[in-house]
């Protein structure tokens, strides 16, 4: 699994990696690749062979291919909430077409089933306030990190809030994850402690920190 946090931008580009799924934060216009019609790939096939192609954007329920019959509803009855893009931040995809995307101003986690083809909120009440970065561990768990409640939190695919761990203090401002699934751990970087505070994977407990304040080897500044 890939992905790519790019935060700022109101449409999720979806690509290909050698038969990997990315994601990407991009503000390109939503585009359908199949064919007859135009293929974009990078580098140039002329350049040399293609590793990343191009498949669309998207960025609320308006940019799924639709049939005839949704497209003369839509005529008649007008559109539903296409529940667009307010704040994404990080995305983590899973393996059966679900991509889970942070919305710092929604404080919610929007769900796109590219089978369905419908989006959704993950938590139909959201107890977050400002979710960041996002991370899928080998259960398919999905871990969240609140910048303003300093914690992390572990969400089933469905929802549901299994637990969390941290606190303002030890974490008083997490923002991006890690998972390394051999070692068994968790790395969140702090912007605000300028550190990488690591968790052991399994019992969720502080294992140690490295890093501070500096513009040394082994310093941040404003760790991302």
């Amino acid at each position: 699994m890939v992905r790519i946090m790019m935060p700022n931008f109101m449409k999720l580009t979806l690509c290909t990696i050698l038969g990997t799924v990315l994601l990407l934060g991009g503000c390109a216009a939503p585009q359908k690749a199949s064919e007859g019609k135009n293929r974009f790939f990078w580098p140039k096939p002329e350049l040399s062979e293609p590793r990343v192609e191009f498949i669309g954007a998207y960025g609320s329920r308006d940019d799924f291919e639709k049939t005839k019959a949704q497209i003369a509803s839509e005529a008649f009855l007008g559109k539903d909430n296409l529940l667009p893009f307010k704040g994404p931040f990080a995305t983590v995809a899973d393996d059966e077409g679900l991509v889970f995307v942070t919305d710092v101003y929604d404080k919610n986690i929007r769900v796109y089933d590219f089978n369905r083809k419908k989006i959704s909120f993950l938590l139909q009440k959201t107890f977050l306030q400002r979710p960041y970065d996002l991370a899928m561990d080998a259960k398919k768990n999905i871990y969240v990190a609140d910048a303003e409640l300093g914690r992390i939190f572990v969400l089933s695919r469905e929802g549901q809030n299994l637990y969390s761990f941290g606190n303002p203090e030890l974490l008083p401002q997490p923002v991006y994850l890690e998972i390394n699934e051999r070692l068994q751990r968790l790395y969140v970087s702090d912007s605000k402690k300028n550190k990488i505070v690591v968790f052991d994977l399994n019992t969720k407990k502080f294992l140690f920190d490295f890093g501070d304040r500096g513009t040394n080897p082994g310093f941040f500044l404003s760790c991302q």
